[in-house]
């Protein structure tokens, strides 16, 4: 393990540790596929951001949100413990390979609180059986600016190790 944790760049980890617990090094799978919930408003940068989840973890949320009879965003949301304040409106799926060595911290949801317009305090727990993904290296965040992916850029090597393969709209009852 002392040999993965060198490898990891560690200029990422606090990142990974302000949204995750407890979160550990691990080396992605070239071929294997990776998913992102996105916002339709980003436009053509919707998989520009470092958190992703595995295919295993993506197939759980839908799975979830059918049985449930709820939106696939929603559920995504709830899942994975993404506030509204983030700006993400969790309405395109993102799917990607990895195409080259890429390295990410992995671990579950760290609880968020927010605030809703009436005044009440919500907190999100995330589902304990999804792991999400950090990937190193993957952005760079524009200086004095908020961590959030509106603000991010994919790196050179962000380009060559996942490449994008799809993304879709997600369709909504509440619109």
């Amino acid at each position: 393990m002392k040999q993965v944790v060198k490898n990891v760049p560690d200029p990422d980890e606090p990142r990974a540790r302000a949204g995750m617990i407890a979160p550990q090094p691990v080396e992605l799978e070239m071929g294997s596929y990776l998913y992102r919930f996105a916002s339709s408003t980003a436009m053509f940068v919707y998989h520009v951001g470092p958190w992703w989840i595995r295919q295993v973890d993506f197939d759980s949320i839908v799975a979830r949100a059918t049985r449930a009879g709820v939106d696939l965003g929603q559920k995504a949301r709830f899942d994975l413990a993404v506030l509204h304040k983030w700006g993400n409106h969790m309405d395109v799926a993102v799917e990607a390979r990895v195409s080259d060595k890429l390295w990410a911290w992995t671990g579950l949801a760290k609880p968020q609180l927010e605030q809703t317009v009436n005044g009440k305090i919500i907190r999100m727990f995330g589902n304990p059986g999804i792991r999400q993904l950090y990937l190193c290296g993957f952005v760079t965040h524009f200086q004095n600016q908020d961590p959030g992916d509106r603000f991010a850029m994919m790196t050179p090597y962000g380009r060559k190790a996942l490449s994008v393969t799809g993304a879709k709209l997600i369709p909504s009852s509440s619109r």
